[in-house]
């Protein structure tokens, strides 16, 4: 097994640390938290033969 990753994997991130930056909105944040989260899911294949 290995770890595969895609060039999307670093937007994300840099776009979850812009957001943590932006806590003044607490309920769109925790959206943008659980969006980004099934974003790197969808953008990790952990299990890939």
């Amino acid at each position: 097994m290995t770890i595969k990753q895609t060039g999307t994997s670093v937007p994300v991130k840099t776009g979850l640390m812009t957001g943590l930056g932006n806590l003044s909105d607490a309920s769109s944040f925790f959206h943008y938290i659980i969006r980004c989260f099934f974003i790197e899911i969808s953008t990790y294949n952990v299990f890939s033969p």
